[in-house]
C-alpha cells in the first residue's frame, strides 16, 4: 500500500553547514551551541521565513531547507550570509557562526518531515565546495538566475558526486560582503569569460608561453654552448632546469665521460632532449 504522505514535487534546496564546527565544539561547546542557536533564531529562521521557504530540518551544525522559487532561495542566501558577515565585521559578541551554502533544483521526495533524493545529495555536495561565507550553486540553477540577478559568478567547471551517474555543473556566487575575495575571479552572467573555469584559464596561460613545444633558438643555442664549454659538468642541464640530473653529472665528471656523449648525441643529433618543462631542445643537424 502507496503511503499518501509522501508525494513529489521540484523545489529548489539549500544546504547550509557551520564552517568548523567540530573545531568549535572542541574548543567551547557551550559557546559553539549558544552562537548556533541565536544564529538560528536572529538570522537563519526569520529570513527564510520571508522568503517564503521552509526550513525541513536542522542537522546540528547546518539546516536543510525548500523553496517554491530559485530566485527566492539564492536571495535568501544571500541575504543571510550578508548579515553573518556584518556580524561578523562588526565584532559581535556571541556569534561567531559562519556557514557554507549550497542550492539545487531538484525533483524531491517528501514525507511527513523529511525530503529526499538525487537534488538533495547534490545540494549538500554543492555546500561542500562553497568557500566559508559564501554560496555554490548547481548548473541549472544558474541558468534560471543568470538573467535575473545581478551577481557575480565564477565556474568550478563539472563535479563528479558520489551515487550521481552524471557529473554536476558547480557555480560559486560572489560572497556578499565577505572581506578577502577577488572580485576579478567572478564574472558578470554577460561576461564571455564567465565559463571559463581557473583551471582551464591557468592551462590556457601555460599553454601561450610556448604553444610550439619548443625551446627558443636562443635557448637552444646557450643551451648547446653550454654543453659543449661545461657539459662534462652539467652545466647544460643546470641551464634547462635539469637540476637533480645536473648535480649529478657533476659529481661523476659527465659518468666519465659516457653521460656527457649521451648528451651530446642527444641534444645536438638526435634531437630528444627536453628542459624541465618537457619542451624539446630541437636538432640542429
Amino acid at each position: 500500500m502507496i503511503d499518501e504522505t509522501v508525494t513529489r514535487r521540484l523545489v529548489a534546496i539549500l544546504a547550509a553547514d557551520m564552517v568548523d564546527y567540530s573545531r568549535h565544539m572542541h574548543k567551547d561547546e557551550d559557546a559553539t551551541v549558544a552562537a548556533w542557536h541565536r544564529a538560528r533564531r536572529e538570522v537563519i529562521d526569520p529570513t527564510i521565513t520571508r522568503h517564503t521557504g521552509r526550513i525541513v530540518k536542522h542537522t546540528g551544525d547546518g539546516f536543510l531547507a525548500e523553496f517554491s522559487t530559485i530566485a527566492g532561495a539564492v536571495r535568501c542566501a544571500l541575504e543571510m550570509q550578508a548579515d553573518f558577515s556584518e556580524r561578523k565585521m562588526q565584532g559581535e559578541q556571541g556569534l561567531s557562526a559562519e556557514f557554507r551554502m549550497g542550492i539545487n533544483l531538484g525533483d524531491i521526495v517528501v514525507d511527513s518531515d523529511d525530503i529526499h533524493g538525487d537534488g538533495v545529495n547534490i545540494a549538500a555536495r554543492l555546500e561542500s565546495l562553497a568557500e566559508p561565507g559564501g554560496i555554490c550553486i548547481s548548473g541549472d540553477v544558474f541558468r534560471q538566475i543568470r538573467n535575473k540577478l545581478d551577481l557575480g559568478y565564477r565556474s568550478l567547471g563539472e563535479k563528479q558526486i558520489k551515487n550521481i551517474a552524471e557529473p554536476v555543473v558547480a557555480w560559486l556566487i560572489a560572497p556578499p560582503g565577505k572581506p578577502g575575495y577577488k572580485p576579478a575571479e567572478f564574472h558578470t552572467a554577460n561576461d564571455p569569460n564567465i565559463f571559463v573555469s581557473r583551471d582551464k584559464k591557468k592551462a590556457s596561460k601555460e599553454q601561450s608561453v610556448d604553444l610550439s613545444g619548443e625551446i627558443s633558438p636562443r635557448k637552444r643555442l646557450a643551451a648547446s654552448l653550454l654543453l659543449v664549454i661545461l657539459g662534462l659538468f652539467g652545466g647544460h642541464r643546470y641551464y634547462l632546469g635539469r637540476k637533480k640530473s645536473a648535480v649529478l653529472m657533476t659529481i661523476t665528471v659527465g659518468g666519465a665521460g659516457l653521460w656527457f656523449l649521451y648528451d651530446l648525441i642527444t641534444m645536438l643529433i638526435g634531437g630528444d632532449m627536453r628542459d624541465k618543462e618537457g619542451r624539446l631542445v630541437r636538432k640542429w643537424v
